[in-house]
């Protein structure tokens, strides 16, 4: 004898279990239903924020998603979630990023209060330069976000219409403490439209004085975090003022042959767009008449074409943030000691002051290019492909990427082995809500920190290229 369940909801399931036997009906209900759960499955593992989305706000995550544990311990035959990627449709980007961006927030992850009071306390700016895929735009904003910074984000004047809606869209609709300039500009590699953006930004961003950013760092649309925030407010202070940047000699040839007249007689410098600097020198740079006339100096030269190896934005940051006294900054940088080492070697471009702004692997060593005949060495730490020389991540990098000590890694495409994307992301969240204790003392290394913290004497025997 059948036991009748007597709860409604029992008693109505109980009827469509009659109903089903009595019509035979059971062996193709549980088939539609395997059906349906193998293709939500299939959902799942094809779009990640719906699995990981509900942890990551709960913030009790104590594990990587399947696969990406072993993937990241080395293990190359893990399975991957992510072999192909399709995303979201422009159309759907648009939907999700209007209104109230209730529905963007509900399947992308934004956090909506600090994880801390010490990081509310210390928050950071950044810049943001793109110009294609939206969707890995969004995704690279909710990897940065927390509500307490500050985001500018620049995009190509060459985007597409609805490109530019949908990054328009963020600020408009979704977030406060995002903002996008009124003017675009027309952005090539290598183009003065680089900098003018970049530098859009950065005005952007000091212009908020009821924000009391701390830090400002560049972004490409291409990098993602290595570091939680709470780790880059720790490395913030450490640096205590101090700027990061990769900092080389500018290629001999061009510095004898095409640099004249260079405003205030500046030491040109070749660095990086990525570089990482306070609010106080943020603004002293802004103020500055010579970092102006050379920003001018710059544009003009890019549209002469008299500088053949060196790009706009690499030749402006580095330059104006490493020399003092020329430039006036709120503190002592090693620049004046790098630029006396430079050139006591003759601008050998085999020196390079080393920085943990970005981690990135190239395809040639720039320190031998247009020296000895360009010659050729291949990066051994590239498991992706090349692209413009500079190594795209994949899977086999996750072992490397986490163990850095850098604050992004540049460059990992949404549509390249998106399973590292995913699983670097996925590792940098389960870290920041189970951070764990952080050792601060290889940052307390870098030249830039010990030159402040050294006396004169202490300064002179600093070896910016060791």
């Amino acid at each position: 004898m059948l036991l009748i369940p007597k709860t409604k909801s029992s008693r109505t399931l109980w009827s469509w279990l009659q109903y089903l036997t009595y019509f035979r009906l059971i062996p193709i209900s549980v088939g539609i239903l395997c059906v349906l759960c193998v293709l939500q499955r299939h959902r799942l593992e094809s779009d990640s924020f719906y699995i990981t989305a509900n942890v990551w706000k709960q913030n009790v995550s104590n594990s990587l998603l399947p696969g990406c544990k072993s993937l990241i311990n080395g293990d190359q035959t893990a399975v991957s979630r992510w072999a192909t990627y399709s995303g979201f449709s422009v159309e759907e980007l648009l939907r999700m990023t209007s209104g109230d961006c209730s529905l963007l927030k509900e399947r992308i992850h934004f956090p909506n209060k600090p994880l801390t009071e010490e990081e509310e306390q210390f928050p950071l700016a950044y810049g943001m330069v793109v110009y294609k895929n939206p969707e890995q735009v969004i995704r690279q904003l909710s990897a940065f976000y927390w509500p307490q910074n500050l985001y500018c984000i620049t995009y190509d004047q060459k985007s597409s219409a609805s490109f530019a809606r949908i990054i328009r869209n963020l600020a408009e609709n979704c977030f406060n403490n995002v903002i996008v300039p009124e003017k675009q500009y027309r952005m090539e590699w290598c183009s003065k439209g680089q900098l003018l953006a970049t530098r859009s930004c950065v005005e952007s961003l000091n212009s908020r004085t009821d924000h009391p950013w701390k830090y400002f760092q560049y972004l490409s649309g291409f990098d993602l975090p290595l570091r939680t925030n709470y780790e880059m407010v720790q490395i913030m202070k450490v640096l205590n003022g101090s700027s990061d940047s990769v900092l080389r000699a500018v290629p001999h040839h061009d510095y004898s042959k095409n640099w004249t007249n260079i405003p205030g007689n500046l030491t040109p410098l070749k660095g990086s767009m990525s570089v990482t600097f306070s609010r106080a020198t943020t603004d002293a740079i802004l103020k500055d008449q010579i970092a102006t006339e050379y920003f001018e100096y710059l544009l003009k030269t890019n549209e002469t074409k008299y500088i053949e190896d060196m790009c706009p934005d690499e030749a402006y940051w580095t330059t104006v943030l490493y020399n003092d006294p020329i430039i006036k900054l709120p503190h002592k940088t090693v620049g004046e000691q790098c630029i006396k080492q430079l050139k006591s070697n003759r601008f050998n471009l085999k020196k390079r002051k080393s920085d943990i702004s970005r981690y990135q692997t190239w395809l040639e060593d720039l320190a031998m290019w247009n020296i000895n005949g360009a010659k050729w060495k291949v990066a051994t730490n590239c498991h992706g492909k090349y692209f413009r020389y500079s190594c795209v991540f994949g899977i086999g990098d996750l072992p490397i990427l986490v163990k850095k000590p850098h604050l992004v890694a540049h460059k990992l495409y949404l549509d390249y082995q998106p399973t590292a994307y995913f699983c670097l992301n996925e590792w940098l969240r389960n870290r920041t809500y189970n951070q764990p204790k952080f050792d601060v003392s290889i940052y307390k290394r870098l030249i830039d920190v010990r030159y402040a913290q050294a006396n004169g004497e202490e300064r002179d025997n600093i070896e910016c290229f060791a």
